[in-house]
């Protein structure tokens, strides 16, 4: 928001004759005569033309002046005195002196000049400039040493943005304004606390020092409330119009004394307000008097596009009944920055509303870029939070936050994925429950087909008993491979009688020996099909032979035809599992085609398959074992049927 130069010039103080209160009618209109903008003060007859309060003290202070100061040289004037640039002599310092300005009256000068000293040195704040020393010269004359204040008062500043931004680095000119008002308020609400009413704020008696500190001036004007400095004069007290008329609450107008009250500068803090927000002071009128005129008639007028709560702010701070203002300066305060916090929620929300339409664009694509999506989500909800940090009661960030929350458990459902769901759904306030009833179904429906791929994995996991798969197939086929060689060997024929005992022995052992590690064996599926099928295959060995005595194959032949079945489930076994396991059944075929050829190599060839079987599954199944050993080596084995038994 730009800022107008303001309607008058506050730069200068005048001094009237001092206007009686509005109520008595009796104003000389040619005995006196100031600007709307100027400062009234109360005149010589008021302060009485022989003050020994003020004669007593200004006795007491009287020193050599060039002892304590050097002056260097003037630093501004006004209408009741002057500011010097001074060096400390003791302290070496430079340092601002105020005197009486050399065409007032003594009496009144001397008396603003303490007042302006008694009500500074009293607030010993950051934002009140220090009174470092009081001092009479020979002629009975007072100065007040202050700190040295290097800066520019916010009434120029206000007149020229260009300024703020060049010597500031401000870009959000409202914002920056705001900043100096909190810290008049702070100084304001400090000097109430002490019993202080400034009774003179405006944009002029605002000081902004070249590294953005913030000081209110001109105490000069200042009253005691009750339990205030006794040095000030009491606020129920004044029956004299003072003040600026530009700026002047309403019951300063009417010189009512018993109703000044903290709410008095709150009134005046609400015109800087206006003042800002405008560019001129808030009060018509260029002379005094039709200003004072229209003080308790005058209502707020704020451009268009002046945000409603702050155009409230000063509505309220600058009501004309004083009961219907804020009560304090603080709470003027706490409004100015409960606006700020909310302005800067604001602008962030507007920065997530737009990542949340692009996020519903996203959402709305066939089929929609999951990366793009996050992302999109990612920034409008961060955007949401951080303004509902900055102002907890932003209702588009919230509502925002909701519908971007919503629309991510809409499309994690309709991808499948219940938990991610859930999670959004946990941000929700209030979630609607027939939502929340459907994310718990697709949670368990999800969990469900997690723990069947969790059964099924561990189903076909080869580690699992695979010690004791091993152990036992081992066992097996090597006992078929040593059974051939033996036969060789020793040149046992071959007879029915001996493949009946040898595949029923066989049998015999096989199942009970299965049986016996059936905990280890049954973990798994590969497990299972293994125990299966050699309880299948020794089965079905003694069956073949008493169909082959029945339907009259020889011996031979039978034998000869079970290398058919050993390579028939070879290569059943060898299905879907890697290609090193479909070489036994080609040894197998092989063997086939060796023992037709070569009958009396039979045992040897049987032998040497079998222990091929041996060694491809060993070469299989045993890295995987051993793996899962070197990956977990401070883990105690699974015991297996060694351990068991």
């Amino acid at each position: 928001m730009r800022m107008a130069p303001p309607h008058q010039s506050d730069t200068q103080s005048v001094d009237g004759e001092g206007l009686p209160p509005i109520a008595d009618a009796t104003l000389v209109p040619n005995s006196w005569s100031t600007r709307a903008s100027h400062t009234i003060r109360r005149t010589p007859a008021a302060l009485g033309a022989d003050d020994p309060l003020t004669a007593e003290l200004l006795a007491t202070l009287a020193v050599p002046l060039a002892s304590e100061l050097e002056i260097l040289g003037p630093l501004g004037e006004g209408g009741m005195g002057v500011v010097r640039l001074a060096r400390q002599v003791l302290l070496g310092r430079d340092v601002a002196v105020k005197s009486a300005h050399p065409d007032a009256p003594t009496p009144r000068a001397s008396r603003s000049l303490l007042q302006e000293a008694w009500a500074a040195a009293t607030l010993e704040h950051p934002n009140v400039v220090p009174v470092y020393l009081l001092v009479a010269d020979e002629q009975g004359q007072p100065h007040v040493v202050m700190r040295r204040i290097e800066g520019r008062t916010w009434g120029e500043l206000i007149a020229n943005p260009e300024d703020v931004q060049a010597s500031f680095g401000a870009r959000d000119l409202l914002g920056w304004h705001l900043g100096v008002l909190l810290q008049v308020c702070n100084a304001v609400h400090f000097a109430h606390s002490r019993g202080v009413l400034h009774r003179d704020l405006k944009p002029d008696n605002v000081m902004v020092g070249a590294f953005g500190e913030v000081y209110v001036l001109d105490w000069g004007l200042a009253v005691r409330l009750e339990g205030g400095p006794p040095r000030l004069g009491l606020a129920r007290d004044e029956t004299y119009v003072v003040g600026t008329p530009r700026y002047m609450a309403p019951e300063m107008a009417a010189a009512d004394g018993p109703r000044l009250s903290e709410r008095t500068d709150v009134y005046l803090l609400g015109g800087l307000l206006l003042t800002v927000l405008t560019g001129r002071g808030p009060h018509p009128g260029e002379e005094a008097a039709e200003t004072l005129a229209s003080i308790p008639f005058f209502e707020p007028i704020l451009p268009p596009e002046v945000p409603r709560r702050l155009a409230n702010v000063v509505r309220t701070a600058m009501a004309t009944d004083p009961d219907a203002r804020f009560a304090s300066a603080e709470a003027l305060r706490l409004e100015l920055q409960g606006f700020l916090e909310e302005r800067s929620a604001d602008g962030l929300a507007a920065e997530a509303t737009a990542e949340l339409a692009a996020l519903e664009a996203g959402l709305a694509a066939v089929p929609p870029d999951r990366q793009q999506v996050y992302r999109h989500f990612e920034a409008c909800r961060f955007g949401f939070r951080q303004a509902l940090r900055a102002w907890p009661a932003h209702a588009d960030s919230a509502a925002g936050l909701r519908r971007a929350l919503l629309a991510m458990i809409a499309y994690e459902l309709d991808e499948g994925d219940a938990r991610a769901a859930s999670v959004h759904l946990a941000d929700v306030m209030e979630p609607p429950a027939g939502l929340v009833a459907r994310v718990s179904a697709a949670e368990a429906t999800q969990a469900g087909a997690a723990a069947d791929l969790v059964r099924l994995r561990a189903d076909l996991d080869p580690s699992l008993g695979g010690r004791t798969r091993i152990f036992v197939f081992s066992v097996v086929m090597l006992t078929w491979t040593l059974i051939p060689l033996l036969a060789w060997v020793f040149d046992f024929g071959i007879t029915h009688r001996g493949l009946l005992l040898t595949h029923g022995a066989m049998v015999g052992v096989v199942v009970p020996f299965v049986v016996w590690a059936r905990d280890s064996l049954s973990r798994t599926g590969l497990n299972r099909r293994v125990a299966q099928m050699l309880m299948i295959v020794q089965t079905t060995l003694l069956i073949g032979d008493l169909v082959g005595l029945l339907i009259g194959m020889t011996a031979q032949q039978i034998l000869i035809f079970d290398q058919v079945l050993f390579a028939t489930v070879a290569a059943l076994a060898a299905e879907g599992e890697v290609r090193i396991a479909r070489i036994p059944a080609i040894g197998y075929l092989v063997a086939l085609v060796v023992t037709i050829l070569r009958p009396d190599l039979l045992y040897p060839t049987i032998a040497a398959c079998n222990l091929l079987v041996v060694v491809v599954t060993f070469t299989m199944w045993y890295p995987t074992q051993r793996g899962k050993l070197l990956k977990h080596p401070n883990k105690p084995p699974r015991r297996s049927f060694w351990s068991r038994r």
